[in-house]
């Protein structure tokens, strides 16, 4: 279960832990970044209660925000570039098109309603 620790007012100091598990299960695509964002807060609620000054906040969020996104392997490394090398390509060119089509929204002429 991911917890997000959060600094009560009410409660003077003591710390509420709100779930946040139905993130990894929910269809909306920002609610699925929701377990890493909380980490992120709980880790500086927790640093600011110790005391910790905010540049030392920042160097130990940056340095865990780096570890997390860098390749752990060639094939994470691989992956992490294909969308380039795909879009580069004849089907990556041709994938492009399809989505234009399929997303280009008709013009409006001005001062028409569109219904």
């Amino acid at each position: 279960m991911i917890l997000f620790v959060d600094k009560d007012d009410q409660t003077s100091g003591f710390l509420r832990l709100t779930s946040v598990s139905f993130a990894r299960t929910s269809p909306n695509p920002m609610d699925r970044r929701m377990d890493i964002a909380a980490y992120f807060l709980s880790l500086m609620s927790v640093l600011d209660m110790e005391g910790e000054t905010h540049e030392n906040i920042r160097e130990i969020s940056l340095m865990i925000a780096s570890d997390y996104v860098k390749p752990k392997n060639k094939f994470q490394a691989f992956i992490k570039r294909f969308p380039v090398l795909l879009i580069r390509s004849r089907i990556g060119k041709l994938l492009i098109r399809y989505l234009e089509k399929k997303l280009r929204i008709a013009d409006i002429p001005m001062g028409s309603s569109p219904g």
